[in-house]
């Protein structure tokens, strides 16, 4: 069974070589970067920190979409090309293979998430351990991204609608947040705005804080304590967790 399971992260990691994903993900966070630091010296104030900020996001922006979309079309040509078929045949636990594919899709992405940190040592010089910090917490949101990525890619056959689902969730785990402060500063009496507020309070609730990732005040400011961590931790964990058993079960419900 090992031998299988070994078998399907090597699978991965080829697929991920063969497609060049590793060094274009890499060439993106550079060119993203030379970008950020002509946009951050054009500002008046405080441009190394502008240089930082825009380079620390976009690097983020760029590894959490590259993984999404690397998923996404990866188990789509597993279905395609039977090879799917060809690992259940032949791993009898259903959830060896997804502990593979998790494994090695998180693999993929601190490595990617290892070059960010290495720019932005390299280029920006900045405070050595707020950037690992700021690396430590994008690795847990990375965790969270990719069981949910995957979840979607094998619950939704549509590789394209599946993308579009990780876009979405993304987008309001990124954003919740500034929803249900806007909520919460808007006092108007209106039965509409009421309703609103319980829906995006609810929300937050259920799907992860995203937006508590990997801000660039970590890497600026150093904004944060024990107490944060500890939260991130506890969600990126309590998240992924839950998530891999849901496509457990899933995968066990479907008929191949």
């Amino acid at each position: 069974m090992f031998q299988n399971m070994r078998g399907i992260f090597l699978h991965t990691i080829y697929s991920a070589r063969r497609d060049r994903f590793i060094i274009g993900i890499l060439f993106g966070m550079i060119i993203a970067s030379i970008i950020a630091g002509f946009l951050g010296s054009t500002s008046i104030v405080e441009s190394d920190q502008m240089r930082v900020i825009y380079a620390s996001a976009t690097c983020r922006f760029i590894i959490m979409i590259g993984m999404m979309v690397f998923i996404s079309f990866h188990i789509k040509r597993l279905f395609e090309n039977k090879e799917m078929d060809v690992f259940l045949s032949r791993i009898p636990s259903r959830a060896s293979i997804i502990y593979s594919f998790v494994s090695s899709f998180l693999l993929i992405s601190f490595v990617l998430i290892a070059q960010a940190v290495f720019i932005m040592c390299v280029i920006y010089m900045q405070d050595f351990v707020n950037i690992m910090y700021w690396g430590l917490t994008l690795m847990l949101e990375a965790a969270v991204v990719v069981t949910m990525s995957l979840l979607l890619s094998i619950a939704i056959r549509s590789s394209t609608l599946g993308l579009l689902m990780c876009f979405g969730g993304y987008f309001i785990s990124r954003v919740i947040g500034n929803f249900v402060a806007y909520i919460d500063m808007s006092k108007a009496g209106l039965s509409f705005n009421s309703i609103t507020e319980v829906i995006l309070k609810i929300l937050s609730v259920i799907i992860p804080r995203l937006d508590l990732f990997a801000k660039s005040d970590f890497i600026v400011y150093g904004s944060y304590s024990l107490t944060s961590t500890g939260i991130l931790l506890a969600q990126a964990i309590c998240y992924s967790i839950f998530i891999t058993f849901v496509a457990i079960f899933d995968i066990r419900m479907r008929e191949f």
